[in-house]
């Protein structure tokens, strides 16, 4: 055969009663294919079976269960980076085998285009070459940017208190069609979208796409009540007009007072005013006089946010469940620290435990001792957060471990989360014991 098409991958949406997806491109083996549902890669005969190998036009992935309404399926070629044809001295010339020898070099060179298309490069007429990253381990929620001398990306911390904390959650009732929904507030850019349906994240630009105040899905959000939550983490600040006689002394810029504006009771009564030479300074209230005559100082606004808005300082996380003992490494074994901006709370932390929990070990786990109580919201809850694990027994059918706040609470729960088993709550008795760890970080809103 002639390999006439670059066709690599096909993609569906499931409906909640379809089975069968076709594939559209030659395999030769019922293996030299990888099926994914919502992003996960399944496994052959525990969740599809494959027909139509050799078959020039494709054949026919068929799943033991039906993919959920909205649930995304790929089907994409996988054939092995090996070369198993061998040619015996003295035979007659094996045009058959060689023929299907080039057939499998011109789909592999198709399976590595089909990588490139979704790889981040740099555009022909660049001269650079030995672009580099830093490893992103230890670099968890940093920002990554061009270093100082453009010859590679780096990771850097961003902490804007013009924007931290001023932002909006929206929660949308998911139809199964729907695709647009309307925001309560406009989009600056959709990376700052922190996007979930039915508690799955949905990836900018990959799931979803916004501009203005609307949100556009790749596909639509299966049916459900509140299963659409968007938080828009970053706005523009809103400009107003204050009614007259409502701005007070600390908002009037320096120098910005003329002698009509002042006060007669103040010129009369001689209140002493410290000159203001330098830059992001205001006037004060100043009651320190041994005399208790009243008089303006002046006070640095970055020092005045620094201790009145900012916040940060360490935490001691640690695990807990209604019964069971935890024991903890003792150099590494409880670490946190946490920012907090306003009643946006930032947290990090690090638990590994010195042996295997003790005790009733059948009850929920959390991990405790975040530094603030969590805001109390009717309905609301809070899963903004990045985690990694090891030494973790999830259920079978489970793949992942998240974590989970709620309204007034104090700790963090965790639950453990699979394709179309939903999530059920981390217990004790899963942590193996010596060198399992747990590191994340974790935003919520303080009460």
């Amino acid at each position: 055969m002639t390999i006439g098409s670059s066709t690599n991958r096909n993609a569906y949406t499931g409906n909640g009663s379809n089975v069968s997806f076709t594939y559209s491109f030659k395999i030769f083996s019922e293996n030299d294919i990888a099926v994914y549902s919502n992003g996960v890669l399944q496994t052959i005969t525990t969740h599809y079976t494959v027909s139509g190998v050799g078959n020039d036009n494709g054949g026919t992935v068929t799943f033991l269960t039906a993919p959920a309404s909205g649930i995304s399926v790929v089907l994409l070629r996988n054939e092995p980076f090996t070369q198993d044809i061998d040619y015996e001295e003295g035979d007659n010339f094996p045009s058959a085998a060689h023929e299907e020898g080039l057939d499998r070099s011109v789909i592999r060179d198709q399976q590595l285009q089909e990588t490139l298309d979704r790889a981040v490069t740099l555009p022909e007429s660049s001269g650079t070459t030995n672009y580099t990253i830093e490893d992103p381990v230890g670099n968890s929620g940093r920002a990554v940017v061009v270093n100082s001398g453009e010859t590679g990306l780096t990771y850097t911390s961003l902490v804007d208190s013009t924007v931290v904390g001023n932002y909006t959650i929206d929660t949308f009732d998911g139809t199964g069609s729907q695709t647009d929904f309307t925001l309560s507030s406009t989009v600056i850019t959709q990376n700052a979208l922190l996007v979930h349906v039915g508690g799955a994240y949905q990836l900018p630009g990959t799931d979803f796409t916004a501009t203005g105040n609307v949100i556009s899905f790749t596909v639509a959000p299966g049916s459900g009540t509140n299963n659409v939550e968007v938080v828009n983490q970053v706005q523009s600040a809103a400009t107003t007009t204050p009614a007259d006689g409502s701005v007070t002394t600390v908002k009037v810029a320096n120098n910005a007072i003329t002698e009509p504006k002042i006060s007669d009771t103040l010129v009369n009564e001689h209140v002493a005013i410290t000159t203001l030479q330098d830059a992001d300074q205001f006037l004060v209230a100043d009651n320190s006089d041994s005399d208790n005559n009243r008089k303006i100082t002046k006070l640095n606004l970055s020092t005045a946010l620094q201790s009145d808005f900012i916040e940060t300082g360490t935490w001691t996380p640690a695990l807990t469940s209604t019964g069971a003992s935890f024991t903890y490494d003792p150099t590494t074994g409880q670490v946190g620290d946490y920012i907090k901006v306003g009643n946006l709370v930032f947290i990090q932390f690090r638990i590994e435990l010195a042996g295997a929990p003790t005790g009733t070990t059948t009850n929920g786990a959390f991990i405790s001792g975040i530094p603030f109580t969590m805001q109390t919201s009717s309905n609301m809850f809070f899963g903004g957060g990045q985690l990694h694990f090891t030494n973790t027994n999830l259920t079978a059918g489970y793949s992942d471990m998240k974590m989970q706040g709620g309204s007034a609470q104090t700790v963090i729960t965790l639950a453990e989360t699979g394709d179309a088993v939903g999530e059920k709550q981390i217990t004790a008795g899963q942590f193996s014991g010596a060198s399992t760890f747990i590191r994340g970080s974790f935003t919520y809103i303080s009460a």
